[in-house]
């Protein structure tokens, strides 16, 4: 299936450094920019929390992007068009031997 781009993502990959010598993300320069993607929120069923008994709602997004395109779990996408950053949870592609399929990508809200 060919992914209908609804915006443009940058991603962020690696670690560095701070001041005190701890790892942060970084965030500075993206390895690949303006790339068209299909980003939908997923609903999700609502789940109680373990102490209080609250029920919650988990937000997801599913990002549909190039299957030639690199993405690694823990990877930052920043929606370029909305600001918000994603993190990867996890990727797939679904085998098709006509065609190189899109690859989806399970993401969390940063």
């Amino acid at each position: 299936m060919n992914l209908i781009a609804n915006t443009t993502v940058s991603l962020y990959r690696g670690t560095e450094t701070d001041e005190y010598d701890d790892l942060v993300d970084t965030a500075g320069t993206p390895y690949l920019t303006r790339e068209p993607v299909s980003i939908l929120e997923l609903s999700s069923p609502l789940v109680q929390e373990s102490t209080t008994g609250e029920p919650r709602v988990i937000r997801t997004a599913r990002m549909r992007i190039k299957a030639t395109i690199e993405v690694n779990r823990g990877d930052r996408v920043k929606d370029e068009g909305s600001g918000q950053f994603y993190v990867v949870d996890s990727f797939h592609s679904i085998g098709n031997p006509a065609m190189i399929n899109d690859r989806r990508v399970n993401l969390r809200w940063q």
